[in-house]
């Protein structure tokens, strides 16, 4: 079910295929709540719109972010799962600590992100032994 908090009319959540459906004020309360625990779980602000993309250094920028944003809002574990699939089990390496700095996907960003210093943080989360241990054996059990 899709649904969006009209920010006009704070006490009116639309549903997709529904219309309208007003809320009492206790309940407008809550809805503003939840909405800002989700906010402040979220590290990255990003939308996933790829204009950032492709990177020149080959990182995949969305996904970097997804998964850091996963281990917030979610748990490490599904975390690092998620970026440890997206950014090494593909056939080429994607993750956030091949960056250069080059800049060029800031320069792209319709939101203005750090993308480069949230590369950092991302890398410093994620790329530790383990991850390192991973890179180095997983190319052994990709298909070629």
């Amino acid at each position: 079910m899709k649904y969006n908090i009209n920010p006009k009319n704070g006490d009116q959540l639309s549903v997709l295929g529904y219309g309208c459906i007003r809320f009492a004020q206790a309940d407008q309360a809550a809805i503003r709540d939840v909405r800002e625990i989700f906010k402040a779980s979220y590290k990255v602000h990003c939308m996933g719109c790829h204009y950032c993309m492709p990177c020149p250094a080959g990182v995949n920028i969305p996904a970097c972010f997804t998964s850091y944003n996963t281990r917030y809002s979610i748990s490490k574990s599904q975390g690092m799962i998620q970026y440890y699939m997206s950014t090494l089990m593909n056939d080429k390496p994607s993750y956030a600590g091949l960056c250069r700095e080059c800049g060029k996907c800031e320069k792209h960003c319709p939101q203005n992100l750090p993308i480069r210093e949230n590369l950092k943080a991302v890398s410093r989360e994620f790329e530790g032994v383990l991850f390192k241990a991973t890179k180095t054996v997983a190319p052994l059990f990709m298909k070629k």
